[in-house]
């Protein structure tokens, strides 16, 4: 098992992102975060973008299992084209029904598998949901 990466934050993608910031309109960072999980085809598109863009933010965050890393990529996928804030897509997790969640962690989970298949030595063990 390779140990967590330690990046300075200056350099993770989804900081560079803004990922962190507060949001500029959180009432519409939250209907576009509903939007985009209610499209799974979507989601799963900037789940895979996201491992294959963001390469230090991934090394950072899914080589670290003392993270909920099905969480880090939900919320990496939503920031990742849209700027969508980490809290704006909490907000908007609260707001859909088990079903949508479960399909959504599955996408997440398999989209970190696919990620971990192809980087040798990364943690293995997922976790347990999104949020």
């Amino acid at each position: 098992m390779q140990k967590a990466n330690k990046f300075e934050y200056i350099y993770w993608e989804d900081y560079k992102n803004g990922m962190y910031d507060p949001p500029l309109d959180e009432f519409k960072e939250i209907e576009l975060a509903i939007r985009i999980f209610n499209d799974f085809n979507l989601f799963e598109m900037l789940c895979l973008k996201v491992i294959n863009q963001w390469e230090v933010s991934c090394l950072e965050n899914l080589t670290n299992k003392r993270i909920n890393r099905i969480a880090w990529m939900g919320q990496s996928a939503l920031n990742i084209d849209n700027k969508i804030k980490e809290i704006s897509t909490k907000k908007a997790w609260k707001k859909l029904d088990s079903d949508t969640k479960n399909k959504l962690n599955s996408i997440a989970y398999k989209t970190i598998l696919k990620y971990e298949k192809t980087s040798k030595g990364l943690y293995n063990e997922v976790g347990n949901s999104l949020f």
